[in-house]
């Protein structure tokens, strides 16, 4: 019974997946990239139907882009529709962090990177224990 759940809840997801892959698909054909994909920008009607909204970071390139450098524009969409899709598919949040840039640079070696680049000022500073 277990598995028929699963199973289940797999192929909404492979669904939904579907659906986010062909919008995606859609405003790339466009030369437009999103650049903020996350949960919060994915709608879901009562009848199963996906939309994408929050286009505010979405920015359209010229009509003269090589194959090269669109692939290159495309790579911060990929991820971030990896990431939506282990969240669906996990049903948790990761990258968790204290603010938006912990989230990002959440290891420590990420902050020593930081600081080494010479931008320590974006270096969150750990919460104290009580």
């Amino acid at each position: 019974m277990e598995s028929r759940g699963k199973t289940s809840f797999e192929s909404e997801v492979k669904l939904l997946m579907y659906q986010f892959l062909q919008g995606v698909k859609h405003l790339h054909d466009l030369q437009m990239f999103h650049r903020d994909f996350k949960t919060e920008n994915i709608l879901l009607s009562s009848h199963g139907k996906l939309k994408i909204c929050d286009i505010g970071m979405c920015h359209k390139f010229g009509f003269s882009l090589s194959t090269a450098r669109m692939c290159s524009f495309t790579v911060v969409d990929m991820w971030s529709i990896a990431c939506v899709m282990a969240m669906l598919l996990f049903a948790e949040t990761f990258f968790k962090g204290i603010s938006k840039l912990d989230q990002v640079i959440g290891n420590t070696g990420n902050r020593k990177w930081l600081i080494t680049m010479g931008i320590q000022q974006y270096v969150p500073r750990p919460i104290p224990y009580e």
